[in-house]
């Protein structure tokens, strides 16, 4: 979904491209994560990346209302 309308499957696949166009998070390169970065978690991922992530895993993403708690205490 994008401004509430569905995407086709190949529009939704021309948003989760790397630096070199191949499809992966927006900062790899070449389908290939940044040197010495074999141990970290995936990072740079488009808010479109993670939802359709967490829709594939049949989970959620946090809202605001998970936040805040945290929020508040700070």
């Amino acid at each position: 979904m994008k401004n509430g309308s569905q995407l086709s499957w190949e529009e939704a696949m021309s948003y989760f491209k790397d630096q070199t166009g191949n499809f992966g998070p927006a900062n790899w390169s070449s389908g290939i994560f940044p040197t010495g970065e074999d141990q970290y978690p995936v990072s740079g991922i488009s808010w479109y990346e993670a939802a359709a992530y967490a829709e594939f895993s049949h989970k959620s993403l946090p809202t605001l209302y998970h936040w805040l708690p945290l929020l508040i205490a700070f």
